[in-house]
């Protein structure tokens, strides 16, 4: 979206006061000609605004004004802060009027030395017929917000329009500071009649010049805990295993966030939304292929940790949640726990049946003992796993070699004692 550019080319307003009894009235009558070209795709598209004469009757007891609600910000030992500031409207006529676009200048001279606004978030979710708001800070003018096809017509009273990020250095001193708006800021409200009228918003209408409080203290951070853990395997990047492996299943690909509750030397209480914890996870020790499978289950739960100093309840580790992972040996692609010479035969099967675009494997699956937890794969998964474990060579496909390397493996294991090394035993057939 473009920048939007006032270029004010006549102007004439008279103010008219009338004693009434309560509630006064004021009477802003405004003729007015405005040019004002706006930027979208880098075309040019001409305003239709033309020449207004237009009444306005202000309620002062009822008029419309910015709604302006700062956050408090506590100096922290090692970050910077970042001070949220809500702009919203109140006493606003959602049902009757809108405004489509504004320039709201902010003064940052009073807050410490070396705050930024660092960013604006437009609140979309008010805009009932999907137009889209976009609030931008102005890139020459980083202290003009431009608010542009702001429709506000689902507006209730105090909805939020938009929220500032003011970030305050480290080193500011504890103090109270303040946000000011005004200066040249301008509303531009549309009227609903026949044709449309577009016009300026005076000061009478809408009070600009409020201050948005920021108070920094010198509290510290007394304790940090880790609320509502989320945790996903989604993405988990490999979740096939065989039963000799020692070393610890991967967990690369699951994710996991929480909230921060963080309480402060003064008794006020804050929180940190959505923080990523993907870093702080591991798994078990148990979590090894080699200590988890049983002989009688393909499907294992492996245990997901979380641990950090910073968190009391997480300083040892703890739990947050499990995924499954699927667990068989190698060779056996019948899916019976054993490998025989019965696999090398539904390794040729399969190798056959392949030259002709088809898979004996689904067969297999259905009529075989898949164990606890099965219910967390499909036929089409456990056919996938078969074809893993009975793939020995890694070609990623079932072939005749497959079938050699299988019998060569069963008759060695005849001979094999109770520690015999099948990995070894694999590596010396295969290479």
């Amino acid at each position: 979206a473009g920048n939007v550019s006032v270029n004010k080319s006549t102007a004439t307003t008279t103010v008219t006061t009338t004693t009434t009894p309560e509630p006064t009235t004021t009477t802003v009558t405004t003729t007015t000609q405005y040019e004002v070209p706006f930027v979208t795709d880098n075309t040019n598209v001409d305003s239709p605004i033309k020449d207004t004469d237009t009444t306005v009757t202000v309620d002062p007891a009822n008029k419309t004004e910015f709604d302006i609600k700062p956050s408090q910000a506590e100096k922290t030992p090692t970050n910077s802060v970042n001070v949220d500031i809500t702009v919203g409207l109140k006493n606003f006529d959602s049902k009757n009027e809108f405004f489509n676009y504004a320039d709201l200048v902010i003064d940052m001279s009073n807050m410490p030395e070396g705050s930024i606004i660092t960013g604006v978030d437009a609140a979309s979710a008010i805009i009932a017929d999907g137009s889209g708001a976009k609030v931008v800070i102005d890139p020459e003018n980083p202290y003009i917000v431009h608010l542009m096809n702001v429709n506000t017509q689902a507006l209730s009273e105090n909805d939020i329009l938009f929220t500032l990020h003011v970030q305050v250095p480290e080193t500011a001193k504890a103090g109270e500071y303040s946000v000011s708006f005004g200066n040249g800021s301008v509303i531009y409200r549309i009227t609903k009649e026949d044709p449309l009228t577009i016009t300026p918003v005076s000061s009478d209408n809408i009070d600009l010049s409020v201050k948005a409080p920021v108070v920094i203290t010198d509290a510290k951070i007394t304790d940090k805990e880790i609320v509502n853990v989320s945790m996903s395997s989604a993405g988990l990047e490999h979740s096939y295993y065989y039963s000799y492996q020692s070393s610890l299943v991967d967990i690369n690909g699951i994710i996991a966030s929480g909230d921060i509750k963080i309480t402060w030397s003064n008794g006020d209480v804050t929180y940190e939304k959505a923080v990523d914890l993907t870093e702080l996870l591991y798994v078990s020790d148990d979590a090894r292929p080699s200590k988890m499978y049983d002989g009688k289950n393909f499907v294992y739960l492996a245990d997901v940790m979380l641990k950090s100093e910073d968190y009391k309840d997480y300083a040892d580790g703890a739990k947050i949640g499990e995924f499954s992972v699927l667990i068989g040996q190698k060779g056996d692609i019948n899916l019976d726990h054993s490998v025989a010479t019965l696999d090398a035969t539904v390794a040729l099967k399969e190798n056959a049946a392949k030259q002709f675009g088809g898979s004996i494997l689904s067969d297999i699956v259905k009529n075989a003992q898949l164990g606890e937890n099965s219910e967390f794969y499909t036929n089409d998964m456990f056919a996938d796993f078969a074809q893993f474990l009975g793939d020995v060579n890694g070609s990623k496909n079932i072939e005749t070699l497959d079938a050699t390397y299988i019998l060569k493996f069963n008759a060695a294991k005849q001979f094999g004692g109770p520690d015999w090394d099948q990995e070894a035993e694999w590596n010396k057939l295969i290479g």
